[in-house]
């Protein structure tokens, strides 16, 4: 799973890195922990636009959806039944996108305690999700809400020490097939080969120290 994550870069080099700038000068900030369950608003990558960054809302809300009411049950897309459930299917063919980040956070299972690991990779700074996106529209007051949610895929063998009971991690995208993801018209066939986990030689895991703060789940999170 992956409901916690980290944009610790400032907005000219997340400009720079996409080479898109953000639309209408919008004033987002850099992120040291990112949790999914506030319902945030974070930069995207759409594969519908690609001279733009835009700040969608974290949590899908289906295209269909009776009401906009953000779902974090819908934070996280499996891989595994991403082209069959309802929420998913359409988006994964045709409106994909990319999440940048600078690391994400686990928690590791150790009898009854859970110890926090920041997760990154350590030669490259900012990377990316795979993720998908749709647009949710009332038809009546024309209210629009653009949502996403990131994809995950097994664990790898780094990841399955570390989130040790249920064994997933976000679907992380390599700079050199960013491009390939965004493509519109790409088949079923080309979809999946990209849904695989991530070279854990690739990736780093450093134990963290859990600072909890009022309104914050679970808490702050500083390396040692």
């Amino acid at each position: 799973m992956c409901y916690h994550y980290a944009i610790k870069t400032e907005k000219k080099t997340l400009e720079q890195k996409t080479n898109l700038l953000f639309e209408d000068n919008n004033s987002w900030k850099s992120t040291e922990k990112i949790n999914c369950f506030t319902l945030p608003m974070l930069p995207v990558v759409l594969n519908e636009d690609k001279k733009q960054l835009k700040l969608l809302q974290w949590g899908l809300v289906p295209f269909w959806s009776k009401t906009s009411k953000l779902d974090v049950n819908l934070a996280n897309a499996k891989c595994e039944d991403i082209f069959e459930k309802p929420s998913w299917k359409n988006p994964i063919l045709n409106r994909r996108c990319l999440i940048p980040a600078t690391g994400f956070f686990e928690w590791k299972l150790e009898g009854k305690k859970k110890i926090p690991y920041f997760i990154y990779l350590p030669n490259q700074t900012l990377f990316y999700f795979g993720g998908i996106w749709d647009r949710w529209i009332n038809n009546s007051t024309g209210e629009t809400i653009e949502s996403f949610s990131i994809i995950t895929t097994p664990a790898n063998t780094l990841m399955e020490e570390i989130h040790n009971t249920k064994k997933r991690m976000p679907l992380i995208i390599s700079d050199h097939l960013a491009s390939e993801w965004l493509v519109n018209n790409t088949n079923k066939s080309e979809i999946s080969n990209l849904l695989v986990p991530y070279d854990s030689h690739l990736m780093r895991a450093e134990k963290t120290v859990e600072r909890p703060i009022k309104g914050d789940i679970p808490g702050t999170l500083t390396l040692f």
